[in-house]
């Protein structure tokens, strides 16, 4: 009796160090499993015209669902040999659809973004695509355009328009973004009318051009020269036309470091809540100068990222007034891995 006790206690005993070595195998293997789960990693998909034609809008739906969200190009257009970058996809399969300035689309299908992903539309690739970058046939389909290139010294902090004659203008259409000298803006689905545009400058300097015909989807090239011979009231430079409570102030970031800088984020300082990339449609070089807009009056964390992802933030910036602020060699040598390849 003793013995068969015995065995049935041994058994029980083996029994528990199978259960108990399977459960921590299945821990051991699984933990990767659920911290991916928890992480909340999210991608960038960035994608380069290597055609000749112009991309006006580029949107993208969850595979196969055919539900089209926002034109990423904004009031931009992807222009031969540009690219755009699409950031904070969360992990899954996607359709990009493609439409040329002449309206006309091209999907690219069930494209799995589980990383950082690059991808170039190609002559090839949009050549199975009907009429694309061929003539419109029906403009109406997409309402009108005004492409405007800044061809100035100056960036552009506001462009606004109003129906010609009416003086009634409606909001910055260039968001959270600035025209850039050498920088291609459109206004997109306009009505078949007239408008007035106005423009304001970094400096403060506003100009406006009147009786524009949106039918004839015109291109407004802006010089120096139309800038300061255009009619409308100057103030003296430095002074903002648009007081602070309608535009907020802006935050103008000098790259004075010999890297680039692919992200700028912003978020209430301390509160790690990081707001969309505000660099627009390009990264910010070394020696040039971004202008940031539309900030209350606070205290603001600002988180720069160069192209391998590396992070920089500068925190507890004050902003009560238009701020200017140098991004420096030396500031950034206190960021580890900063403008150096992982």
């Amino acid at each position: 009796m003793i013995c068969i006790r015995h065995s049935i206690n041994s058994a029980r005993a083996a029994i528990l160090r199978s259960v108990s070595a399977l459960v921590a195998t299945f821990l051991l293997t699984s933990a990767p499993c659920f911290a991916q789960t928890q992480l909340a990693t999210t991608f960038r998909f960035t994608i380069s015209n290597q055609t000749k034609f112009v991309v006006d809008e580029v949107r993208l739906s969850p595979g196969g669902a055919n539900n089209w969200g926002p034109d990423y190009t904004g009031n931009n257009v992807m222009k031969p040999g540009q690219a755009i970058t699409i950031p904070d996809l969360v992990p899954g399969n996607y359709d990009v659809k493609f439409v040329d300035d002449n309206g006309h689309s091209c999907i690219l299908k069930s494209i799995p973004v589980f990383s950082e992903m690059s991808w170039n539309i190609t002559s090839a690739w949009i050549g199975s695509c009907a009429d694309f970058g061929q003539a419109r046939t029906d403009k109406s389909e997409a309402g009108f355009r005004i492409t405007i290139k800044n061809n100035s010294r100056l960036s552009l902090i506001e462009v606004r328009a109003s129906l010609g004659g009416a003086n009634q203008w409606g909001p910055d259409r260039t968001g959270d973004s600035t025209l850039r000298p050498g920088d291609t803006f459109v206004l997109k689905e306009l009505t078949a009318a007239q408008y007035d545009l106005k423009f304001v400058a970094e400096n403060g300097n506003s100009c406006t051009l009147t009786g524009i015909n949106a039918t004839e989807q015109p291109s407004l090239n802006l010089t120096g020269q139309t800038l300061r011979g255009c009619g409308d009231t100057k103030t003296a430079r430095g002074q903002p036309v648009l007081a602070p409570s309608e535009s907020g102030f802006r935050l103008t970031v000098n790259n004075n470091s010999k890297y680039s800088v692919e992200e700028i984020r912003i978020s209430p300082a301390g509160a790690n809540k990081w707001g969309p990339d505000r660099r627009g449609e390009s990264a910010l070089k070394a020696g040039e100068s971004l202008i940031l807009k539309n900030f209350d009056s606070g205290e603001y964390d600002v988180k720069f990222v160069d192209g391998d992802g590396n992070p920089c933030v500068l925190k507890d910036l004050k902003i009560a007034s238009h701020q200017s602020w140098n991004l420096t060699m030396q500031w950034l040598r206190s960021c580890e891995g900063f403008g150096r390849k992982r």
